[in-house]
């Protein structure tokens, strides 16, 4: 796929006590948010959603810059910023 400088598919291999909802796991990493853009307009990714949509029950979707990096000076940072996040994880 072009846009992409790396993008995986591959099934989920973990199990999870409170659930198992992922089965197919799709990563890609882009040099830019315009990289992004034209990955997700193009013809071969809009034609893999016309497939897929289909075929799933359920859809979770996370974009993240790794350029911002989150730290922690202390356990306490860590342990406050973890309880900043909702326990349904915020859906």
């Amino acid at each position: 796929m072009p846009h992409a400088r790396r993008l995986e598919v591959a099934c989920n291999r973990k199990g999870d006590y409170f659930g198992n909802d992922i089965d197919v796991v799709v990563y890609g990493e882009f040099d830019s948010e315009t990289e992004l853009l034209a990955f997700k307009a193009h013809d071969l990714y809009q034609e893999s959603i016309r497939r897929v949509r289909p075929l799933r029950d359920l859809r979770f979707a996370a974009d993240y810059d790794v350029t911002i990096k989150a730290r922690f000076t202390s356990r306490t940072a860590a342990s406050e910023a973890a309880a900043r996040i909702p326990a349904n994880g915020g859906s």
